[in-house]
Protein backbone atom coordinates (compact mmCIF):
# COMPACT_ATOMS: atom_id res chain seq x y z
CA UNK A 1 0.00 0.00 0.00
CA UNK A 2 0.90 3.48 -0.65
CA UNK A 3 1.38 5.85 2.45
CA UNK A 4 2.15 9.65 3.20
CA UNK A 5 4.72 10.20 5.23
CA UNK A 6 5.63 13.21 7.60
CA UNK A 7 9.61 13.04 6.49
CA UNK A 8 11.75 14.50 4.65
CA UNK A 9 13.31 12.54 1.56
CA UNK A 10 16.81 11.70 3.30
CA UNK A 11 14.90 10.77 6.34
CA UNK A 12 13.03 8.14 4.14
CA UNK A 13 16.68 7.23 2.38
CA UNK A 14 18.17 7.48 6.03
CA UNK A 15 15.02 5.00 7.57
CA UNK A 16 15.57 2.64 4.66
CA UNK A 17 19.16 2.15 5.32
CA UNK A 18 18.12 1.16 8.83
CA UNK A 19 15.69 -0.86 8.34
CA UNK A 20 17.87 -2.97 5.26
CA UNK A 21 20.72 -3.26 7.76
CA UNK A 22 18.48 -4.84 10.74
CA UNK A 23 16.27 -7.02 7.87
CA UNK A 24 19.59 -8.56 6.90
CA UNK A 25 20.69 -9.01 10.69
CA UNK A 26 17.53 -11.05 11.23
CA UNK A 27 15.07 -8.27 12.60
CA UNK A 28 11.44 -8.62 11.03
CA UNK A 29 8.91 -6.41 12.99
CA UNK A 30 9.25 -3.93 10.93
CA UNK A 31 7.84 -1.99 8.25
CA UNK A 32 9.80 -2.03 5.24
CA UNK A 33 10.18 0.36 2.25
CA UNK A 34 9.61 -0.82 -0.92
CA UNK A 35 10.67 0.90 -4.14
CA UNK A 36 7.50 2.66 -5.96
CA UNK A 37 7.35 2.21 -9.67
CA UNK A 38 9.41 4.90 -10.64
CA UNK A 39 11.52 3.11 -9.56
CA UNK A 40 12.55 5.36 -6.48
CA UNK A 41 11.72 4.49 -2.36
CA UNK A 42 9.41 7.57 -2.23
CA UNK A 43 6.96 9.14 -4.67
CA UNK A 44 6.43 13.37 -4.36
CA UNK A 45 3.07 14.31 -4.24
CA UNK A 46 1.12 18.20 -3.35
CA UNK A 47 0.70 16.68 -0.08
CA UNK A 48 4.16 15.76 0.51
CA UNK A 49 6.31 12.10 0.10
CA UNK A 50 4.41 8.55 -0.46
CA UNK A 51 6.17 5.57 0.25
CA UNK A 52 5.20 2.19 -0.64
CA UNK A 53 5.08 -0.78 1.76
CA UNK A 54 3.17 -4.14 3.02
CA UNK A 55 -0.76 -3.64 4.13
CA UNK A 56 -0.57 -3.52 7.79
CA UNK A 57 -3.51 -2.75 10.36
CA UNK A 58 -3.97 0.71 12.23
CA UNK A 59 -4.79 -0.66 15.86
CA UNK A 60 -1.60 0.67 17.97
CA UNK A 61 -0.06 -2.25 19.64
CA UNK A 62 -1.25 -0.11 23.34
CA UNK A 63 1.33 -0.20 26.50
CA UNK A 64 -1.48 -1.05 29.31
CA UNK A 65 -0.93 -4.95 30.16
CA UNK A 66 2.17 -6.42 30.90
CA UNK A 67 1.83 -8.97 27.79
CA UNK A 68 2.30 -6.27 25.25
CA UNK A 69 5.11 -4.84 27.99
CA UNK A 70 6.85 -7.59 28.06
CA UNK A 71 6.80 -8.31 24.09
CA UNK A 72 8.02 -5.03 23.44
CA UNK A 73 11.12 -5.28 25.66
CA UNK A 74 11.72 -8.32 23.87
CA UNK A 75 11.39 -6.54 20.61
CA UNK A 76 13.25 -3.74 21.61
CA UNK A 77 16.24 -5.36 22.95
CA UNK A 78 16.13 -7.48 19.36
CA UNK A 79 15.84 -4.53 17.11
CA UNK A 80 19.18 -3.03 19.02
CA UNK A 81 20.75 -6.07 19.11
CA UNK A 82 20.12 -6.51 15.05
CA UNK A 83 21.27 -2.57 14.10
CA UNK A 84 24.04 -2.67 15.92
CA UNK A 85 27.26 -1.21 13.80
CA UNK A 86 25.35 0.16 11.45
CA UNK A 87 27.49 2.25 9.10
CA UNK A 88 25.44 4.99 7.18
CA UNK A 89 26.10 4.02 3.45
CA UNK A 90 27.92 7.05 1.54
CA UNK A 91 25.36 9.63 0.87
CA UNK A 92 23.24 8.88 2.96
CA UNK A 93 22.70 10.88 6.19
CA UNK A 94 21.84 9.24 9.35
CA UNK A 95 20.18 11.25 12.87
CA UNK A 96 22.52 11.79 15.54
CA UNK A 97 20.51 11.49 19.03
CA UNK A 98 23.38 11.38 21.59
CA UNK A 99 23.48 13.26 24.50
CA UNK A 100 20.65 15.31 23.11
CA UNK A 101 18.07 13.95 25.25
CA UNK A 102 20.39 15.09 28.68
CA UNK A 103 20.82 18.18 27.03
CA UNK A 104 17.08 19.08 26.52
CA UNK A 105 16.31 18.16 29.82
CA UNK A 106 18.77 20.49 31.42
CA UNK A 107 17.48 23.23 29.68
CA UNK A 108 14.11 22.61 30.70
CA UNK A 109 15.36 22.42 34.19
CA UNK A 110 16.86 25.73 33.91
CA UNK A 111 13.71 26.88 32.42
CA UNK A 112 11.67 25.74 35.76
CA UNK A 113 14.52 27.53 37.70
CA UNK A 114 14.13 30.61 35.81
CA UNK A 115 9.93 30.53 36.38
CA UNK A 116 10.16 29.97 40.08
CA UNK A 117 12.76 33.40 39.90
CA UNK A 118 10.25 35.01 37.76
CA UNK A 119 7.08 34.19 40.21
CA UNK A 120 8.58 34.01 44.15
CA UNK A 121 8.00 37.66 44.83
CA UNK A 122 4.89 38.82 42.92
CA UNK A 123 2.17 39.67 44.03
CA UNK A 124 -0.42 38.96 41.07
CA UNK A 125 0.20 35.24 40.00
CA UNK A 126 -2.20 34.03 37.33
CA UNK A 127 -4.47 31.34 37.89
CA UNK A 128 -2.11 28.96 35.94
CA UNK A 129 1.27 30.48 38.55
CA UNK A 130 -0.67 29.96 41.09
CA UNK A 131 -1.50 26.29 40.11
CA UNK A 132 2.04 25.49 39.63
CA UNK A 133 3.17 27.11 43.16
CA UNK A 134 3.43 23.79 45.41
CA UNK A 135 5.21 21.62 42.77
CA UNK A 136 7.71 23.64 41.62
CA UNK A 137 9.91 22.57 44.52
CA UNK A 138 9.12 19.13 43.73
CA UNK A 139 9.43 18.94 40.32
CA UNK A 140 12.75 21.19 40.90
CA UNK A 141 14.32 18.64 42.75
CA UNK A 142 13.15 15.39 40.42
CA UNK A 143 15.20 17.41 37.93
CA UNK A 144 18.05 17.89 39.31
CA UNK A 145 18.49 14.68 40.45
CA UNK A 146 18.34 13.42 37.05
CA UNK A 147 21.04 16.14 36.20
CA UNK A 148 23.28 14.74 38.81
CA UNK A 149 23.17 11.66 37.15
CA UNK A 150 23.93 12.96 32.98
CA UNK A 151 26.46 15.03 34.71
CA UNK A 152 28.28 11.77 36.15
CA UNK A 153 31.37 9.59 34.57
CA UNK A 154 29.18 6.95 34.47
CA UNK A 155 26.93 8.74 31.72
CA UNK A 156 29.81 9.72 29.78
CA UNK A 157 31.61 6.98 30.08
CA UNK A 158 28.45 4.75 28.36
CA UNK A 159 27.70 7.77 25.56
CA UNK A 160 31.76 7.01 24.74
CA UNK A 161 31.01 3.35 24.61
CA UNK A 162 27.79 3.79 22.59
CA UNK A 163 29.66 6.15 19.82
CA UNK A 164 32.15 3.10 19.43
CA UNK A 165 29.29 0.29 19.24
CA UNK A 166 27.39 2.41 16.78
CA UNK A 167 24.17 1.75 18.71
CA UNK A 168 20.97 2.65 16.87
CA UNK A 169 17.18 3.56 18.29
CA UNK A 170 13.96 3.73 17.21
CA UNK A 171 13.53 6.64 19.81
CA UNK A 172 10.06 6.34 19.69
CA UNK A 173 9.11 3.28 22.77
CA UNK A 174 5.07 4.11 23.16
CA UNK A 175 1.45 2.70 21.90
CA UNK A 176 2.26 4.43 18.92
CA UNK A 177 5.42 2.88 17.80
CA UNK A 178 4.33 -0.20 16.87
CA UNK A 179 0.70 -1.42 14.96
CA UNK A 180 -0.77 -4.66 15.74
CA UNK A 181 -0.33 -7.31 13.06
CA UNK A 182 -1.27 -11.02 14.15
CA UNK A 183 -1.42 -10.13 17.56
CA UNK A 184 2.44 -8.89 17.64
CA UNK A 185 3.90 -5.65 17.51
CA UNK A 186 5.22 -4.16 13.66
CA UNK A 187 6.98 -1.02 14.02
CA UNK A 188 6.05 1.71 12.28
CA UNK A 189 7.40 4.89 13.49
CA UNK A 190 10.40 4.94 11.75
CA UNK A 191 11.58 7.80 10.74
CA UNK A 192 13.19 9.61 13.98
CA UNK A 193 15.55 6.21 13.89
CA UNK A 194 19.69 7.12 14.41
CA UNK A 195 22.11 6.89 16.84
CA UNK A 196 21.60 6.52 20.33
CA UNK A 197 21.94 5.00 23.73
CA UNK A 198 19.98 1.71 23.53
CA UNK A 199 19.31 2.05 27.29
CA UNK A 200 16.87 5.79 26.22
CA UNK A 201 15.13 3.77 24.37
CA UNK A 202 14.99 0.69 27.00
CA UNK A 203 14.24 4.19 29.63
CA UNK A 204 11.65 5.59 27.18
CA UNK A 205 9.13 1.74 27.03
CA UNK A 206 10.05 2.04 31.23
CA UNK A 207 8.50 5.66 31.33
CA UNK A 208 5.53 5.22 28.83
CA UNK A 209 4.55 1.55 29.93
CA UNK A 210 4.36 2.77 34.04
CA UNK A 211 1.98 5.54 32.65
CA UNK A 212 -0.31 3.89 30.59
CA UNK A 213 -0.50 0.34 32.71
CA UNK A 214 -0.50 2.55 36.39
CA UNK A 215 1.73 0.29 37.41
CA UNK A 216 5.36 1.09 39.00
CA UNK A 217 6.15 -2.72 39.11
CA UNK A 218 6.93 -3.43 35.62
CA UNK A 219 9.78 -1.23 35.35
CA UNK A 220 12.00 -5.14 37.01
CA UNK A 221 9.69 -6.77 34.61
CA UNK A 222 11.23 -4.83 31.38
CA UNK A 223 14.88 -4.64 32.46
CA UNK A 224 14.40 -8.57 33.27
CA UNK A 225 13.27 -9.33 29.54
CA UNK A 226 14.99 -7.05 27.99
CA UNK A 227 18.18 -8.39 30.16
CA UNK A 228 17.21 -12.26 28.39
CA UNK A 229 18.13 -10.92 25.12
CA UNK A 230 20.82 -8.04 25.62
CA UNK A 231 22.98 -7.20 27.60
CA UNK A 232 22.78 -4.27 30.20
CA UNK A 233 25.10 -4.02 33.32
CA UNK A 234 23.22 -3.67 36.55
CA UNK A 235 25.44 -0.50 36.92
CA UNK A 236 23.07 1.49 34.81
CA UNK A 237 20.11 1.15 36.77
CA UNK A 238 20.47 4.34 38.13
CA UNK A 239 20.94 6.17 34.89
CA UNK A 240 17.87 4.28 33.37
CA UNK A 241 16.00 5.97 36.53
CA UNK A 242 16.90 9.33 35.76
CA UNK A 243 15.69 9.18 32.10
CA UNK A 244 12.39 7.66 33.78
CA UNK A 245 11.87 9.44 36.46
CA UNK A 246 12.48 13.03 34.79
CA UNK A 247 9.08 14.93 35.05
CA UNK A 248 9.33 16.62 31.02
CA UNK A 249 5.95 16.43 29.90
CA UNK A 250 5.22 18.68 33.43
CA UNK A 251 8.35 20.39 32.51
CA UNK A 252 7.23 20.80 29.21
CA UNK A 253 4.11 22.04 29.84
CA UNK A 254 5.49 25.00 32.08
CA UNK A 255 7.78 25.83 29.21
CA UNK A 256 4.95 26.45 26.93
CA UNK A 257 2.97 28.34 28.99
CA UNK A 258 6.35 30.67 29.76
CA UNK A 259 5.88 31.44 25.76
CA UNK A 260 2.70 32.66 25.70
CA UNK A 261 1.63 33.55 29.27
CA UNK A 262 -2.23 32.79 28.43
CA UNK A 263 -4.93 30.28 28.00
CA UNK A 264 -4.36 29.30 31.78
CA UNK A 265 -6.97 26.97 32.04
CA UNK A 266 -6.26 24.63 29.32
CA UNK A 267 -2.36 24.61 30.71
CA UNK A 268 -3.78 24.30 33.83
CA UNK A 269 -5.57 20.72 32.66
CA UNK A 270 -2.43 20.11 30.98
CA UNK A 271 0.02 19.83 33.86
CA UNK A 272 -2.52 18.07 35.47
CA UNK A 273 -2.89 15.58 33.24
CA UNK A 274 1.04 15.26 32.91
CA UNK A 275 2.01 15.59 36.77
CA UNK A 276 -0.55 12.81 37.66
CA UNK A 277 1.45 10.29 35.19
CA UNK A 278 4.58 11.75 36.35
CA UNK A 279 3.84 11.08 39.41
CA UNK A 280 3.61 7.59 38.91
CA UNK A 281 6.87 7.12 37.01
CA UNK A 282 9.13 8.56 39.63
CA UNK A 283 10.82 5.57 40.07
CA UNK A 284 14.19 7.32 41.49
CA UNK A 285 12.05 8.42 44.60
CA UNK A 286 12.87 5.07 46.46
CA UNK A 287 16.63 5.86 45.96
CA UNK A 288 16.14 9.82 47.52
CA UNK A 289 14.11 8.68 50.62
Amino acid sequence: MEILVDAKEWEVLSSYAIIDYAVSNGFKSIIKINKTKSGNLYDKSSDGLLILTSEYGKENFHLTNKKNILTMAGMLAHFHNCTEGFIQPQGIKTKVYWGKRAEKYRMLTSKLEKFKSEIKDKENLTPFEEYVMPYIDELLVRAKNSQKVFKSKEYLKLLEESMKKREVCINSASSSTAVVRCGKPLIVKVFDMGYNLCIEDLALLIKHSIEDSKDKNVYKDILKRYRSIRKVDSNLDKIIKAYVSFPYYSLKTIKKYMECKKDDEFYIDKLKRAYSLEKISNIMEADNS
